[in-house]
């Protein structure tokens, strides 16, 4: 074996990988924008979810007797007590989830011999001094402490609902808490011997069946692992039947056979399926048994906390919902794999599609989390939570004919954009360069006067995982500090950095053309009109699609106070609004937008940009809101033609909504203004109004700017 040559092979092949630039962006950057994406979105949901559960009030029945009031007062302050009899039907009522949970009061067998002689509600004890010998006119005293009488708690909940297990942890904070401080008090009173200190027993029930556990722990995992595993199944296959025979050169073979493009591309979807489902179907089978065999393995002989035994009705249920993910997953793969010309570039664009595909199946692990009528119309998500229920026992046929539906038209989309990537032999066989070549060359840029969209891609990751891991942990620490480092070192300085290295038209990217005064006018009015249309949609948003998630948009709210920041007013006010007015702007109507019009028409561009700029507050609650304000900045910005007008008017917005907060939500006229229990219709209305004038003023003084379309 001669070393040297293996060594000089292996420098050239990992010069060779390190040289392509899509390997480097799906290697690294990739993973460091997807996974702090996941991140946050699970942990504000998880959030969000616990502060619900917080301010939930849980349904408590107390069995045949009742508490001390002190601690029934504990209990009643965030809980509703029901009084029952034990032969009333308690037990279903918890399995039903019409209770959360139930304590019983049960006195112990020897209550009788634990009580003292001379008084039930008194105790007898004698003092003792310091002294060896006590002095002869020493006598019993007594020391009079009305006790209460000795109990057992026993609470019986459901292991297997959310809001039981969060309704016994609030009871046994409180039981515990109520505990110290009766020994505490009794403790101060006289010496009492440890038996007599404990003041009652706690004796947890779980009322679960085994077979429920088991199917709670398939539920959970089940679905994630099925989808991923399937997916993985049609990436590989998509990938070889299309660009794998572009590279080996008999796709054009192929094509030139008396076959018609859809007979091709049925075949090849049927292939790509069929292997999807085996890949699935094993990979099903094969996690169910090293699971259960692991259980049994674990326990030995002992008899089994946990059952994980499905019927036959369940595995074909999985079948069905297995082959609407082969289904999809198939034909997304084999589009995406299209438009590649060899089999490394077919991982590089089918990659991305699997993360997207499988990611939002988080939301259906995540503690909580129930199928709603939304969830049953996105791709994925869907099936997760119809897994879900069908284990579990509760899916509705309402939402499986919904999952049906929505899997369907969307796998017949992909389906129709391969069959016209197939019947279209320029784009199948393509000569032009979809990809990021030059990224990373300087002279490439020298041919380019405004940015490219691989440039954006790039641009924007290396920005979301500076802000992420750099921009986060610097405002945790001091937040006036770190959010001045983000704006300014974070956003400003790297799109202008990367501009000026890649040798572009620094007016031409950033639009940096002087604004007329008449143009202030109708966009402080469009401003001004649309702040209350934001604030009647947050409220909407918040209302109806995310209602658990109002106390932690509270919390963030209180973040930004000029208290917290520990500044003046004018420094508050500059870093909040104009700071962000320039940088977030130049960045996202700046290189951005004019990056995505080099390809995209205008619309498309604005709403593109819009979505990631709103992305890039790291916020579920105020996406579609941040959003908005993006498509009108962005559309002031493309209208106007200058980045000037979009960084008034973002600055505006911002400095705007500072002073609603600091100054309108502590005076009588925010309930009038903003009233918390209904949206403020009459302020969208003149919202609205105010809003149309400007948008008109400004389309009239500014004439439509095709020049901008290229």
């Amino acid at each position: 074996m001669r070393w040297p040559i293996i060594l000089t092979l292996w420098k050239k092949e990992l010069l060779e990988m390190l040289r392509d630039r899509r390997t480097i962006i799906i290697m690294v950057l990739l993973p460091l924008v997807l996974y702090p994406i996941i991140g946050l979105v699970t942990s504000q949901a998880q959030s969000a979810r616990v502060q619900k559960l917080r301010k939930s009030r849980f349904r408590i029945a107390l069995i045949d007797a009742s508490l001390p009031e002190p601690l029934m007062r504990k209990l009643l302050k965030d809980n509703d007590i029901e009084h029952l009899r034990s032969k009333d039907p308690w037990l279903k009522r918890i399995a039903q989830k019409d209770l959360s949970l139930a304590i019983e009061i049960r006195r112990p067998k020897d209550h009788a011999a634990s009580r003292p002689t001379s008084s039930p509600s008194t105790l007898t004890a004698k003092t003792s001094r310091p002294s060896a010998q006590p002095k002869a006119s020493s006598r019993p005293s007594k020391l009079h402490f009305a006790l209460p009488p000795p109990y057992q708690l026993r609470i019986s909940y459901l292991s297997t609902s959310d809001a039981s297990r969060a309704a016994k942890r609030r009871i046994q904070e409180i039981l515990v808490e109520y505990h110290k401080l009766a020994i505490q008090q009794r403790l101060q009173r006289f010496r009492i011997s440890p038996n007599l200190v404990r003041a009652f027993t706690i004796e947890d029930n779980d009322i679960a069946s085994a077979q429920a556990r088991g199917r709670d722990i398939l539920s959970s995992m089940l679905p994630l692992l099925l989808i991923i595993m399937t997916i993985v199944g049609a990436l590989y296959p998509a990938v070889d039947l299309t660009a794998g025979e572009k590279e080996r050169g008999t796709l054009e073979t192929l094509l030139t056979a008396p076959i018609t493009s859809i007979e091709i591309i049925t075949g090849k979807y049927l292939t790509i399926f069929c292997i999807s489902m085996i890949t699935g179907l094993l990979n099903m089978l094969s996690l169910w048994f090293t699971f259960s065999q692991g259980m049994r393995m674990l326990v030995g002989n002992r008899k089994l906390a946990i059952d994980m035994t499905l019927h036959a009705y369940h595995y074909l249920a999985l079948l069905g919902f297995l082959a609407l993910i082969a289904a999809l997953s198939s034909a997304v793969m084999l589009s995406m794999a299209s438009f590649a010309r060899s089999f490394k570039e077919g991982q590089n664009y089918t990659t991305p599609a699997y993360l997207l595909c499988f990611m939002p199946t988080f939301f259906a692990t995540l503690p909580g989390s129930k199928a709603t009528l939304t969830t049953a119309m996105i791709p994925f998500v869907n099936v997760a939570f119809a897994i879900k229920g069908t284990i579990k026992g509760d899916l509705s046929l309402n939402y499986a004919l919904l999952t049906l539906f929505s899997m369907s038209v969307v796998t017949v989309a992909f389906l129709k954009l391969s069959a016209t990537i197939f019947q279209n032999e320029q784009v199948l066989f393509r000569e032009g360069d979809i990809s990021w070549k030059g990224l990373f060359s300087a002279n490439a840029g020298k041919r380019l006067t405004i940015p490219s969209i691989s440039d954006t891609f790039f641009l924007l990751s290396l920005q979301f995982a500076l802000l992420f891991y750099v921009g986060i942990s610097l405002q945790t620490k001091n937040i006036a500090l770190g959010t001045t480092i983000t704006l300014w070192g974070l956003f400003f300085l790297p799109a202008v950095g990367w501009a000026r290295a890649r040798h572009f038209d620094l007016k031409e990217t950033f639009r940096l053309k002087p604004l007329p005064l008449k143009n202030f006018l109708p966009i402080t009015l469009i401003v001004v009109g649309g702040l209350p249309v934001v604030l009647v949609i947050t409220h909407l948003i918040s209302a109806w699609l995310f209602p658990e998630w109002g106390e932690v948009a509270r919390q963030m709210d209180k973040s930004f106070s000029m208290k917290t920041f520990g500044l003046s007013l004018p420094v508050f006010f500059l870093l909040l609004s104009v700071s962000p007015g320039i940088c977030e702007e130049m960045v996202f109507r700046g290189f951005v937008l004019r990056s995505l019009q080099t390809r995209l028409k205008p619309q498309s561009a604005i709403l593109l940009s819009a979505f990631l700029f709103a992305a890039f507050h790291l916020s579920l609650y105020r996406l579609l809101p941040t959003m908005m304000l993006g498509v009108v900045f962005g559309w002031v910005c493309w209208r106007t033609g200058s980045i000037f007008s979009t960084m008034y008017a973002h600055a505006l917005h911002n400095g705007l909504s500072l002073a609603i907060g600091l100054w309108i939500t502590n005076k009588p006229i925010a309930k009038w203004l903003f009233p918390s229990d209904r949206p403020a219709y009459w302020l969208l209305a003149v919202g609205l109004v105010i809003f149309v004038a400007g948008v008109y003023w400004l389309q009239r003084l500014s004439p439509s700017p095709t020049e901008q379309r290229s």
